[in-house]
């Protein structure tokens, strides 16, 4: 049976959108400035182990991202699995300095890591991982949790 463009372009939607993807950050905005409110486990930031929650978003494969809204920001991030992006980052050291790096991610699919998450309630908000072998792992460690390492 043939099929119409239209057709062929209909049956192989889903077949291309499942090669688009993103790269597991949620944003943030405060006084203009963009930045990563969340990583999402199981995505390419959270295995990359190189965004931290609180990085200001800077640029998106060289685009300035300070005069864009947050749905086109998310639209430049996204791209076929397997190909890479480049996020400009800023990250507070301390209240005088300001380090600013280039990171490159791998888009992929989220996938389940190993073991299962818990999020501990209370003052210290950090996030524990239990491994396959029942031990756990802290997962993340917000930078005002009492558990964080302290400023160098």
């Amino acid at each position: 049976m043939f099929q119409t463009s239209r057709q062929f372009q209909s049956s192989h939607a889903d077949k291309h959108l499942s090669l688009r993807t993103g790269i597991g950050l949620k944003l943030g905005e405060v006084d203009g400035n963009i930045f990563v409110k969340d990583i999402v486990v199981g995505g390419a930031c959270f295995y990359s182990e190189e965004v931290n929650v609180g990085d200001y978003l800077m640029s998106v494969d060289g685009v300035d991202v300070s005069k864009l809204s947050k749905s086109d920001i998310q639209q430049l991030m996204m791209g076929n699995v397997g190909t890479a992006v480049k996020l400009g980052l800023a990250r507070r050291i301390d209240n005088v300095n300001v380090y600013n790096f280039i990171v490159e991610i791998q888009r992929a699919h989220p996938k389940e890591p190993k073991g299962s998450i818990v999020k501990v309630k209370g003052n210290l908000g950090i996030t524990i991982q239990q491994m396959p072998d029942f031990t756990y792992e802290i997962a993340h460690i917000p930078e005002d949790s009492p558990l964080a390492p302290p400023d160098k």
